[in-house]
């Protein structure tokens, strides 16, 4: 009876033969040339095709499949997929704000990242992926680059980096808002609107706005202001 594919042996031992990457590998296992050691062979070349042909074997997992391989290139450095996630994890800020990076890393930087050694991202790749993405607006495009570059900031601090890769990554300018101040018709408006409907001691907000509105003064301007006590005195 003839071995299954992909199985032979070698020496005293079973070997395994297969195809990954455009590279034919070979790997020696601990097992017997019995049939329990030739059927376990099999059984993890099967498994192996599996994984090969679903494109989901990497560095890490061939790694613990052959600990023992010559072909082992697994890096200790985690995976920006798996480091992201720890960051945001670790981070102490409010639900609004974890949904919201959440969204930007799985949008913008998963698809390209996620499975690369963080220690093995370049500020070149990183152009390469702002380039080819669409940006809805310089806003998101600016925010999404900040959040990324906290993230391997973050990696500096820990130690699995010499440098931030991000950071020289240009940033879109932000964007002015255009200033379109009340006339003074509007304001007039809006501070008679004020007295008429307003009573009591709710009428300080009308006179707290026509205040604004003739002063030109900042809110916080207004709240240090406090009334001064007169020095001239009478002759």
């Amino acid at each position: 009876m003839g071995l299954p594919t992909g199985v032979e042996f070698a020496g005293q031992s079973v070997r395994i033969r297969f195809t990954w990457n455009g590279q034919r590998r070979c790997e020696t296992l601990p097992y017997p040339q019995t049939p329990k050691g030739i059927k376990a062979t099999a059984d993890l070349h099967a498994h192996l095709t599996s994984l090969i042909k679903h494109g989901v074997l990497d560095d890490q997992r061939y790694a613990e499949l052959f600990p023992n391989s010559t072909y082992a290139n697994y890096s200790a450095t985690p995976r920006f997929g798996e480091y992201a996630q720890e960051w945001l994890n670790s981070r102490e800020i409010v639900a609004g704000t974890r949904k919201n990076c959440l969204g930007y890393l799985n949008l913008y930087w998963m698809p390209y990242l996620a499975m690369l050694p963080i220690d093995g991202i370049t500020s070149v790749m990183l152009r390469k992926v702002v380039a080819n993405t669409e940006w809805p607006s310089p806003d998101v495009k600016r925010s999404a680059i900040q959040r990324l570059t906290t993230v391997f900031g973050t990696a500096v601090k820990d130690g699995l980096i010499n440098r931030n890769p991000v950071e020289s990554i240009e940033l879109p300018a932000k964007a002015k808002k255009p200033i379109d101040p009340f006339t003074v018709d509007e304001a007039n408006k809006i501070i008679d609107h004020l007295y008429e409907t307003l009573t009591h001691s709710m009428r300080i907000y009308a006179a707290y706005f026509e205040f604004a509105f003739y002063t030109g003064m900042r809110p916080s301007e207004m709240a240090a202001l406090c009334w001064g006590r007169s020095t001239r005195r009478s002759a």
